[in-house]
Parts: structure tokens; sequence; C-alpha cells
């Protein structure tokens, strides 16, 4: 091994590529994000031996007897350990791929690796050797012990010299990283966690003063959510809001203006629903205000006096289907008056801490933000695109809001100038929502998520099978109908990508080249199995309808549509394609017919939010945005009836699938079991008879991205293997110099 090699072996820091890597505490951090990236200490071993090969091609064998080498791993392991380094890499620096795939062989390294720092060692022979091993020449003994003495007096100079060097660089150094931190304080992780528990603690909400913090804390084993309250510490006391039932869930805390009271919804086993009132500090059992639905996408907000509650829409219940006032003291409802269409559904609703405005989200699973007076009056947008809405909350500063938005595979924390709409700025926490913030102070709690999801095999007569197992988040699995073939959505390659595989997992996945997807949507294959529908984006970040052979090469369709293409999905005839397209903040579904050009459209029906077609029946069943339910749509009649008016709700309005037979299936959590399928349309027999629900795992839930089945009834979907979140704190200052100085200290 040549000197330049060996100081890569042993260096502290390296520069592979464009990314800085800090081999202790295995960091990876790079140009295209700020984020620090880690990697396990197998994947770092991995990484080292790469290094140190200086670009020449690295073999499995190698690779595994180096960093395994008292044990017998399989290859897995090492492409999991190889996967995450390309993640971290990819997210550090995308401008290029830094590690290659040799076919059968091996792996290499395709970036340049330099030293940045090496451990600094004294010119001194070895302890423990006799001056014969270190060099020097047979002596008598009186001039051999001179020789020592002098030596040794040498060698303490030369350590004393050493240490006083070491001392100054190591102050130099200290004063140069905090100058170099202080120009460029991204890579300081701007936030930190106040909770680290096995268990979900989800729904933050601080206090005005920003000193107390509530959330709701999930108890698995006995089957029920409380909600806490705590001082603004990692390690204060804390004590329970109220005594929650044996399987009930309290959620959604919400802070009065003066911190005395807490607003919370209350959720039981039977169905019922409670929106409560509780003193801030426990002392007292709450109060029920009202009734509520469980099938309700429930939100609400303190007014700026703290005498009633604005509350998003109650779309089952007539007379409040837009946002409303209740007066806590008179238990009365005042309806606002705004502009708003029938359907609209109006959801988290959040009053400015000066009590002068009104944001909220406008069918939040795929809509978009709306500012108005708090006493109503006009709107106006703040974003022009749809977004998925996961929370959303003022700054103490009644002019920003912070988002938590659907972005790719994961959920971003943005903040917005309502000054200045459409203008987002990241906040650079991974995978975080529900924003909480305090009314007085810029400090910010939310919801950081722990999550893995991978896919599930669920055959007839078979256990359940995991397939093309990965590291990260794979989504929205599509079988073709036979079953032979897979297309999923998977983000081991360290972005978003689509990937294609055989159906039974067997074989390798690869990569669809060219592609940019849109994760919400699964693909759609045709009756043959021969091409796949899939939604993506072009460079301008354009919605494209991709047509996918099963080569892999994807053809954009001219769909003449000019909003974004929401989803599409084959009929039985060859030449007719359904597409649904953005209407104003709603779906349009349109038929057309693409053998003419341009394509003739052939029948239409608004209020969308799913859809699927039924080959069993020649029908289209479809969700809708404004309300819970299922429905089909006769292209030919133009009739729409009801198939169930339950399932799917408005927020799981994604899984669900219709299998070849025409049964139609429900992926929900039930009572005991967190992976449940419930039939929608049972037939006489199988009604109340326990046969439409099916169990698939008490333990682990499926993700919703919907699921995919093939005509031998088995079913492929993506399960959470790890779930569960954390709270994070973090203040909000003007400046990146300020939030490095809090932290400092």
């Amino acid at each position: 091994m040549t000197s330049a090699l060996s100081a890569v072996a042993t260096a502290i820091v390296l520069q592979v590529g464009r990314c800085r890597v800090e081999t202790a505490s295995r960091e990876i951090t790079g140009p295209s994000s700020p984020r620090v990236r880690r990697v396990t200490p197998k994947a770092m071993a991995v990484l080292r031996l790469l290094a140190v090969a200086g670009g020449q091609v690295v073999t499995r064998e190698s690779l595994l007897a180096g960093v395994w080498p008292d044990s017998a791993p399989t290859d897995d392991v090492l492409t999991q350990a190889v996967t995450q380094l390309r993640k971290a890499f990819a997210a550090a620096d995308g401008s290029e791929p830094y590690i290659e795939t040799i076919a059968r062989s091996g792996y290499r390294l395709l970036v340049p690796v330099a030293v940045m720092s090496l451990p600094a060692t004294p010119d001194a022979p070895e302890p423990g050797l006799r001056p014969t091993e270190a060099g020097f020449s047979a002596e008598p003994p009186r001039r051999r012990r001179r020789v020592l003495r002098r030596w040794l007096l040498i060698a303490l100079a030369v350590a004393l010299v050493l240490a006083i060097a070491m001392l100054s660089w190591l102050l130099w150094q200290q004063r140069s990283q905090a100058q170099a931190a202080s120009s460029n304080p991204l890579p300081v992780r701007p936030y930190r966690l106040l909770t680290s528990s096995l268990e979900t603690e989800t729904h933050p909400a601080l206090s005005p003063a920003g000193d107390q913090l509530a959330y709701t804390a999930v108890n698995s084993q006995q089957e029920r959510s409380q909600i806490f309250v705590r001082k603004r510490l990692a390690n204060s006391p804390l004590h329970a809001l109220s005594d929650t039932p044996l399987q009930a869930h309290d959620r959604l805390p919400s802070w009065s203006p003066d911190g005395s009271q807490i607003a919370f919804a209350r959720f039981h086993a039977d169905g019922r629903c409670q929106l409560m009132l509780a003193a801030a500090d426990g002392q007292q059992p709450p109060v029920e205000l009202l009734d509520c639905s469980p099938a309700e996408l429930l939100s609400f907000d303190f007014s700026a006096d703290g005498r009633a509650l604005v509350i998003g829409s109650f779309s089952a219940q007539p007379g409040r289907a837009g946002i409303a006032l209740f007066h806590i003291a008179e238990r009365r409802w005042q309806p606002l008056d705004y502009p708003r269409q029938p359907g609209d559904l109006d959801y988290n609703p959040r009053i400015s801490p000066d009590g002068r405005w009104l944001v909220f989200a406008r069918n939040p699973q795929l809509g978009r933000l709306y500012m108005m007076p708090a006493g109503g009056g006009a709107l106006q947008p703040l974003a022009p695109g749809l977004m998925q809405v996961r929370g959303l909350s003022w700054l103490s500063d009644s002019r920003h809001i912070v988002v938590g938005r659907r972005i790719g595979m994961e959920a971003r924390l943005q903040q917005l100038d309502t000054r200045q709409p459409g203008v987002w700025r990241d906040l650079g926490v991974e995978d975080a929502q529900l924003p909480a913030a305090a009314r007085q102070v810029p400090m910010l709690a939310f919801m950081q998520r722990r999550s893995q999801s991978g896919l599930v095999r669920y055959g007839r007569d078979q256990p359940p099978q995991r397939i093309y197992p990965s590291v990260g988040s794979e989504l929205a699995p599509a079988l073709s109908a036979d079953g032979q073939q897979l297309l999923l959505f998977s983000d081991r390659s360290g972005v978003p990508a689509v990937w294609q595989g055989r159906g039974d997992g067997r074989g390798a996945l690869r990569l669809v080249l060219g592609l940019q997807p849109d994760v919400r949507q699964q693909a759609v294959w045709d009756r043959n199995g021969q091409h796949a529908l899939l939604i993506g984006q072009d460079q301008a970040q354009r919605s494209v309808l991709y047509e996918l052979s099963g080569a892999g090469t994807a053809v954009p369709l001219p769909v003449p549509v000019s909003s974004q293409i929401l989803q599409a999905a084959y009929t039985d005839s060859a030449n007719q394609l359904l597409v649904l397209e953005r209407a104003d903040d709603r779906g349009r579904l349109r038929l057309f017919d693409r053998d003419r050009t341009p394509w003739q459209e052939l029948a239409r029906l608004d209020g969308v939010s799913q859809l699927r077609w039924d080959r069993s029946r020649g029908r289209v069943l479809f969700t809708r945005f404004d309300r819970p339910g299922l429905f089909a749509w006769d292209t030919a009649s133009g009739q729409t009836a009801v198939v169930n008016t339950h399932w799917p709700t408005r927020w799981r309005y994604r899984s669900w699938e219709v299998s070849a037979d025409g049964s139609i299936w429900y992926s929900q959590i039930a009572a005991h079991c967190r992976n449940a399928l419930r039939l929608l349309n049972p037939q006489p027999q199988q009604r109340d008879s326990g046969q439409d629900l099916r169990c698939l795992d008490r333990r682990l839930a499926a993700s919703f991205g919907g699921f995919s089945s093939a005509e031998d009834g088995a079913l492929l979907m993506a399960v959470a293997e790890r779930e569960g979140g954390d709270i994070g704190l973090m203040p909000l200052f003007d400046t990146a110099e300020a939030q490095l100085e809090y932290f400092s200290k």
C-alpha cells in the first residue's frame, strides 16, 4: 500500500468527490444539502475500503471479508451498506453518481478521494523496542546509557515542542471552525428533539409564551392515546391533561390565548367523537363542548380573545359545511361569510396571533392554502399549486406561516411569507410535519417521523413474504394483471425513482431512467401487462403522463389538458384512456379517445379524487374529496351510483383496490389489527358475517400509497416496517447566524 493510500486508510476527515466525510462520527455532508447524513459503521468501513482502492474495482468477496471478517454474511448486507452510502452521497451531492456497480464482480468509487486531516505522530522509535531493533548499533553498556539518555532528552524536548504546537494548532483550528461556521452555519442542526421513546408522540402544541408543550403520546399496549403537558425542556416533569379511558384516543391539543386551557378531541372505540376543554394544569376533569363524527377531518383553533373555537368544515352535518365559530359560553354556532362552493372541505383554520387574519387549507388531501380576514371576507390564495398539507401554523409575527408539505416521499416544514405568496423557505428538518408555533415568541414545535417501509406479498394460503428489501422507503406497488411484472416507487438510490421488477420478488430491480415520478399515484398496467401509465414531471416541473413499455422505455403522451394531471387509467378499449386533472381545487375526470389527433373528449365527471377501472363490470369506480364513500360511474350513460357510504374515508382516499373478480378491498386500521382489509361490496351471505374484514398484520400498518392485486388473489402492499415520531423544537430567528449563536450557547 502506498503512503497516500495509507493516509486514506487512517484519515479522520476525507474529501470524497465534493462531499466531506467525518470517519469517526460517520457523517457525510455536501453542497446540495445542509443536513448531515450519518451512515452505519459497516457502511463507513465499506467506504474506507473503496477509498483505499483508489478507483479500482473491489470485489464483493474482498468487501465481505474485510468488513465482516468474523461472520458469514449474505450479499444483502453489503448491498444495503452500499445503498446507504449512495443515498447519503446523492442527498449531499446530487450532481453525479459516486459508487458504480460492476456486474458479477464488485464496486468501485467514481470520484477522487483526498485527505483533509491526518493524525500527527512524532517520528520516534516504537516503545518497547531494544536500541538495536530501533536502528541503533550495539555499543558498550556505559556509552549505550549515555546515548539512551541523550535520545530520551531529545525525545522529551521534541514531545514538548509537539505538545505546544498541537495546542496552538487546536486553538487556531477551533477559531477557524468558529469563523467558518459563522459564515456558513447550515450544517448545524437547527432543532432538538424533546422526546425519544419507542412509541409515537404526535400533535404538538406550544403554550402562548412558549414555555410549555402539550403533545399526544400513543400507548400501544393499553390501546389509547393521552395528552401530556411538560415544560419546554428535554427531561422536565410532565403530567397527563386528563384520565383518558381505555381504548380511547385524545388528540389535537390547542392552547387558549391566555395559556390556561387546552381544547382537544377524544375518539372512542365505539365510534363516538367529542370536542373537550380542560384546564392546562390537569387539576380538573375536562368538560364536553360538542359531539363530532370520527369520519370528519376534525380541525379547530381558539379565536384571538379565547371565547370561541374556530372550527373547520363539518360536511356531514347540515349547516356546518364551512368554517364557523363555536362560542364556548353560549354553546352557539356562528358561520363565517366567505366565498366557497358546495363540497369544499376547509380544514385546519388558524387565527393569526394579532387576531386579524385566518388561514386554512381547502381540500387538504390535494388542495391549496387561502387567507382571509378573521371574521370572514374575500379569499387570497397563498400558493399557486396543489399540495398535500400536513399541518400549518402562524408564527408570532402574524406575517409568516409554517406548513407541513408532502414533497416526494417525505413531509417538509416550509415557511411562507403571506406578503409574498408562493415563495417558500425550507426549514431544514428531515421528514417533519404538524408544525405548532407559540403565539408570543419565535418558537416552533413539530413532529419528526421515524419511518421505513418495505414490500410484502400476501398470497392465498401462503405466509407473508417480504420482497426486494431495502433500508429506505417503498411506495405504491403496482402489479400487472397476471402478477408477473411490478412497478414501484423507492428512494433506495438516494432520490425517489421508478423501479421495475418481477411480481414474485425474484431477480433484481431495474431503475427506470429519465423519469421523475409523482409518487402520490401508483402506476396502472393495461390488461395484457404490456404497458403502464405513470405520472411524472418534466424539467419545468410540469406534470406529464408517460406510457411505459414492459422493456422500461417511457414515452410522454400528448394529453390535451393545460392543468395538472393527477391520475390516469386504461379502460377495456385500447384507444380510450381516463385522465384525472386538476380543476380549480378539485379533480375533473375525463374520458379521451386517443386515436384522434388531438385527443377527443368523450365524457367528463367533476369532483373526483381517485379512480379505478372495474374490468369485471366495465365501469369507473371513484371517490370524492368532499365526502367519504365509494361511487360508480357509467361512462356510456353518464349515471353515477353509490357503492359504499362510509369507506373509503376522505383521508385514505387512495387506499383501495378492485380485484379481477370485482371485489373492492379497502385498507384500514381496525380494532386489534393494524393492517386490515375491508370488503366494500360484500355478497349478501358475507354481510355481517365477519367475512368482509380480513386481518393481514396485527402489528404493522400499511402505507397510504395504495396497494395492488393480481388475478390469482395475491396482494402486494407497502408496509411500515418502522414507524413512530418524536417531538422536536426549534427557534425561528431572522438569520441563520442567530440560530447558530442560540444553539452554540
